[in-house]
């Protein structure tokens, strides 16, 4: 996967978070490469391996995650997989299925705020989990 690329800008001083086919399911992985500057993220994808399986759609599925995370609408456009257009909480906009040519068009917002996992990640569930084996420890045992 490399070292995170950063911001791609575009045209009139926009920028987008560009990830290469499966770098989008990480989300460690895209919350490094998303910046207080993103305003997009941008996925391009070759599912050509995956014809004819379920795998296609878990891609659009698992990348769907990273536009709810982050707060962007998502541009997905897969040779021969899903393309879609996603909006910030997730809901497919526009799409092309599996092995359709063509192209598809949706009022898409630039977005910049930072959101809650942005700026904490993982650390409350970690303090969650952490939590629970405390609690689990020293629970004193029931008997009857």
């Amino acid at each position: 996967m490399g070292e995170p690329a950063g911001d791609l800008e575009l045209l009139g001083g926009h920028y987008a978070a560009v990830f290469i086919c499966y770098e989008i399911l990480f989300p460690n992985y895209a919350l490094s490469k998303i910046s207080e500057k993103t305003e997009l993220i941008v996925n391009a994808s070759s599912d050509v391996w995956f014809t004819g399986t379920f795998v296609p759609d878990l891609h659009l599925r698992l990348a769907r995650l990273r536009a709810i995370e982050h707060r962007r609408y998502l541009v997905r456009a897969a040779s021969n997989g899903v393309s879609a257009i996603v909006n910030p909480f997730g809901d497919v906009i526009v799409e092309l299925p599996e092995g359709v040519s063509g192209a598809a068009s949706a009022d898409v917002r630039w977005l910049h705020e930072r959101t809650a996992f942005e700026v904490w990640g993982n650390l409350p569930t970690w303090l969650v989990l952490a939590f629970l084996a405390w609690y689990a420890h020293r629970r004193p045992e029931v008997r009857a």
